[in-house]
């Protein structure tokens, strides 16, 4: 869930640390003195913890015992899956949907290039404001962004679409370094 946080949080420095002190609070004064702190300084993280649970549900299952509260951890997780599952399961590509965002964003972009095959594999693609080349057999990118990302950029989709091969036999399901 601290992952969740950090990315609730626009990175900002401290927020999943906060929130990791919240929730190992023994006491309720210190819980609520806490969570007043996390709503003041990340508004963004308590309204995703309110929207998928409550300071109070976290609290009255706290003091459950052990067996009770892995039950609850269970049914939450349960949940979870089960949500994103059929969130999978109606899905109409092969990728996450922030990362068919980005390919598709990257795709309008590469109709506007001009792409000459330099050597097998290799492309040189042409654009108004810079000329880079691509080689689909290292999955790279002299733009740099497709060798990071492991998501093809414009240029690599550019190549790609000359080579008559789909693009998405070069998404590399890996967390990406920077999505953005």
């Amino acid at each position: 869930m601290s992952q969740n946080i950090k990315g609730k949080s626009n990175k900002k420095k401290g927020a999943a640390e906060l929130f990791i002190r919240v929730a190992k609070a023994y006491k309720e004064s210190d819980f609520d003195s806490l969570y007043t702190e996390l709503r003041e300084r990340f508004s963004e993280v308590a309204k995703y913890l309110e929207d998928n649970t409550s300071p109070e549900r976290l609290r009255e299952e706290r003091e459950l015992p052990i067996i009770a509260l892995l039950e609850a951890l269970q049914r939450i997780t349960s949940t979870w899956r089960s949500k994103y599952r059929q969130e999978a399961v109606a899905s109409t590509t092969h990728l996450t949907p922030a990362i068919e965002s980005i390919v598709r964003e990257n795709f309008i972009v590469s109709r506007k290039y001009e792409v000459i095959e330099a050597t097998e594999g290799k492309y040189c693609v042409y654009g108004s404001t810079s000329n880079e080349l691509v080689d689909l057999q290292s999955k790279s990118c002299t733009c740099r962004k497709f060798d990071i990302d492991r998501i093809p950029c414009s240029h690599a989709i550019a190549a790609a679409y000359k080579a008559n091969i789909s693009v998405y036999d070069f998404v590399q399901i890996i967390t990406p370094h920077v999505i953005g």
